[in-house]
């Protein structure tokens, strides 16, 4: 007798989405031809798989802006983990990369918190999957 399929966990959810979305976001201003990008804050040159996503409204302060795509930009170790995302940094990236009013808006999420469902976050996963896809055709 087979096991019934279970669901898969929210949690389980939230981590493939996540892992997602740091791939997409550091490959996708990544150079095509040699895979290095710099870090928004520092500007520190790295392959994207040695740098990380960083988060401008950290994911502590709610899941509202945790899948943001415009919350998300690639950083160093230093900057995103020792150096607690480099505010005095990334503040001045993100207005001269999205505009005052976008980064207010962000700043707005911080706090909320969203329950996803397991569809909400399945098809998140779909949707990051096929950019991801369409990034791959591009190189």
């Amino acid at each position: 007798m087979k096991k019934p399929k279970r669901k898969p966990k929210r949690t389980t959810l939230k981590n493939k989405l996540w892992s997602k979305i740091s791939e997409y976001k550091r490959r996708i201003d990544a150079d095509p031809q040699t895979g290095f990008v710099s870090c928004v804050t520092c500007g520190m040159t790295k392959h994207w798989k040695e740098m990380q996503a960083g988060h401008y409204v950290p994911q502590a302060q709610g899941d509202a802006a945790r899948y943001e795509l415009d919350n998300v930009w690639c950083q160093c170790y230093r900057c995103n983990i020792n150096l607690g995302g480099n505010g005095p940094e990334y503040t001045p990236f993100m207005i001269r990369k999205l505009g005052q009013k976008r980064v207010e808006e962000i700043r707005r999420l911080a706090g909320k918190t969203i329950k996803f469902t397991l569809q909400d976050l399945e098809e998140k996963i779909e949707e990051i999957e096929e950019k991801l896809c369409e990034l791959e055709k591009q190189l």
